[in-house]
């Protein structure tokens, strides 16, 4: 859903997720409010009121509120996970009714985005990306830690449906055959993936293997050595 070279994106903390699939437009326009406003800060030349105008013409809109924006950015912790959405994603989720499975792929999309960040892939379970759906930085330790309503997607058949729709629609690659978790990139293609994937999966065979026959070989010195005396 993201291919346009020349779209504007949206960037914010992951903890801005929390509470999407009760409060979607309400969480969007915190969203909204917040991105705007930090990307103006990051503009070097002009006035305040200056750097604003900049930012509502790069991102041709007419209702942002610096001081919704900025009110937002002092309620979230310093530095953290942060992620990204087009504006057209934005607007398409912001302006029509979405069902809570579209909504569940949004957060999905937007947790392993804060994830892989600039890395090629990377190799994380389902209880990270819940959490990070969650508006968690960190991973939670148990399921039931995570909100009622996330919690919801917490059985390998919606975990499934949902990396299946980001594959589908959103860019992803994901791979998981005999490994625990798996793995995921928005940049890789799928062989790619597969091959790096399987690279890691045969040097940890190869030191699981290599680790249990100095096992077995200490074992057998340790026999030598009770049946020596």
């Amino acid at each position: 859903m993201e291919n346009s070279r020349d779209e504007r994106y949206l960037n914010f903390p992951v903890q801005l997720l929390a509470g999407f699939l009760s409060e979607k437009d309400m969480v969007l326009e915190n969203i909204f409010h917040y991105a705007l406003f930090t990307y103006s800060l990051k503009l070097n030349e002009g006035s305040d009121s200056q750097r604003i105008k900049a930012t509502i013409k790069y991102f041709n809109v007419t209702n942002f509120s610096p001081a919704k924006g900025k009110t937002i950015s002092e309620t979230v912790p310093g530095k953290g996970p942060v992620t990204g959405i087009s504006l057209s994603v934005f607007w398409d989720y912001y302006n029509k009714e979405k069902t809570p499975f579209e909504s569940a792929v949004f957060l999905a999309y937007c947790a392993l985005k804060s994830i892989v960040g600039e890395q090629s892939f990377v190799k994380i379970d389902n209880l990270y990306l819940l959490s990070r759906m969650d508006g968690k930085a960190k991973s939670v330790e148990e399921y039931d830690q995570l909100s009622k309503e996330i919690f919801e997607y917490a059985t390998p058949y919606k975990i499934r449906r949902l990396k299946d729709a980001l594959v589908d629609n959103w860019g992803l690659k994901t791979y998981s055959r005999h490994t625990r978790g798996f793995y995921v990139s928005f940049k890789m293609e799928l062989d790619a993936l597969v091959f790096e994937a399987e690279k890691r999966r045969e040097k940890a065979k190869r030191a699981y293997l290599k680790h249990k026959e100095k096992e077995a070989y200490l074992k057998a010195l340790e026999k030598i050595r009770m049946m020596g005396h």
